[in-house]
């Protein structure tokens, strides 16, 4: 495989459905992507998953990926962003290298909003 191979990525915010998932899907064959990240905040469904599973998979350096993943952005990662290499299963040399974790800009109190 080359390595200049297309990985594509989308973000979804609110339940995610599967209708979404299957237009990604469109959309990476539509584009030749090898990968597809579909990321949500919400948890995904058994159908979701299925979806996943039915792209198939491809071979680099005589190993198998998926090739559409499914990532639920959750507090883990804010712990601790290099935990996306466990989650999303890329090669090596295609691997996310998070950036320093930045600074907290709010503390845990409620905020009340001005009228």
């Amino acid at each position: 495989m080359a390595t200049n191979a297309r990985i594509l990525a989308e973000v979804k915010t609110g339940k995610p459905t599967i209708t979404q998932v299957r237009a990604f899907c469109h959309v990476m064959d539509q584009h030749n992507a090898k990968v597809g990240i579909f990321i949500t905040i919400e948890p995904v469904s058994a159908k979701m998953r299925q979806e996943a599973e039915n792209m198939g998979s491809f071979e680099h350096n005589q190993k198998n990926y998926p090739r559409l993943q499914l990532w639920q952005l959750d507090d883990a990662y804010f712990e601790n962003p290099d935990i996306i290499n466990t989650r999303v299963r890329l090669p090596d040399a295609w691997r996310i290298r998070p950036t320093q974790k930045s600074e907290r800009h709010f503390d845990n109190r409620q905020m009340r909003l001005l009228r």
